[in-house]
Parts: structure tokens; sequence; C-alpha cells
């Protein structure tokens, strides 16, 4: 008898917290009600559901890093607010797939974000994660207002901010 294959069902419990904590209470009901094949749910009935929550952190301890590294700015200004913030929306939001997933997170941590994200560097990573070829986004912050043009060009990204007056 061949293995299963558990590359999904293990992606599906690492990736949606609710999902996984469900499972860690009733794992045969989980697997039944997702039609797993009968070697699959025996398998993951055998899961140690402690690796598998350790797992699960571990991989959104990367997933966060990746996206603080795409957001410094934002970042900063949250402090010590920024890990949790994130947290509360990984809980909401779906894992970005592809060689695109940590900027498409990023993206979408600003807009959970919203006014909290830094203005500049929230338009720059929308934009960029998005398929447009031109954006004009209005912007402020540290006593200032303007607005920040964007155009794709040639395959790249250029922008041009212009300052507007004070915003007090």
């Amino acid at each position: 008898m061949s293995q299963p294959d558990l590359t999904r069902p293990l992606a599906k419990l690492l990736s949606d917290s609710r999902l996984r904590h469900e499972f860690i209470r009733d794992p045969a009901g989980v697997a039944h009600r997702l039609a797993f094949s009968p070697a699959t749910i025996a398998s993951l009935q055998e899961l140690d559901t402690r690796l598998l929550e350790q797992q699960a952190r571990s991989l959104l301890g990367k997933r966060r890093f990746e996206v603080s590294r795409i957001l410094p700015r934002t970042w900063h200004h949250l402090g010590d607010d920024a890990p949790d913030l994130f947290n509360e929306f990984a809980l909401e939001a779906a894992w970005p797939t592809g060689h695109r997933r940590h900027l498409l997170d990023a993206a979408a941590f600003c807009i959970f974000l919203g006014d909290r994200a830094d203005s500049i560097e929230s338009a720059r990573i929308r934009f960029t994660s998005a398929d447009r070829r031109f954006a004009l986004a209005r912007v402020g912050g540290h006593g200032r207002r303007g607005f920040l043009m964007l155009l794709r060009w040639r395959n790249t990204v250029r922008s041009w901010l212009l300052f507007t007056g004070r915003s007090d």
C-alpha cells in the first residue's frame, strides 16, 4: 500500500489556524468533512498536534519576518504592536501563494492596517503588487501631506513625491 500524500492536508492545517484548532479538538471529524481519503485520515490522526502547532507558529514567524522586511517604515511606526497586529491580520487573511506571496501579504497587511500603515510605503507596495500601469495616491504623515505618482515603465516602477503642504 502506498503512503498518502499529506502535502495539501498539512498545508491547509498549517495555514488556517481555525481549521487547525478544530482539527486538534476533532481530527477525525475535520478529516472526514474535508473528504480526505481513508489513508490520509489515518495518517492525520497520528500527527502530534503539539508539533503541528509548533510548525504553524514557525511558518507564521517567517511570514511576519518577510512582511516586516518589505514594510520597514510601517513596522517601525507600529513599534511593539507590530507582531500582535500581524498575528491578528494573519488569523483572517488567506496565505498567498506563488513567487509574489510576500509582496501580496505585505499589500494585504497595509490594507488591514488602514491609516496605521505608512502612507507612502503602503501606496508603493499596493501599486507594486497590482497590475496597474499608473496610480496617484494621496499621502501624508509627520506633519506633511502630498501626492505620490507611480508609473510602471519597462518592468520598473518609477515614483514621484510632491508635497503640497503641512497637515495641521
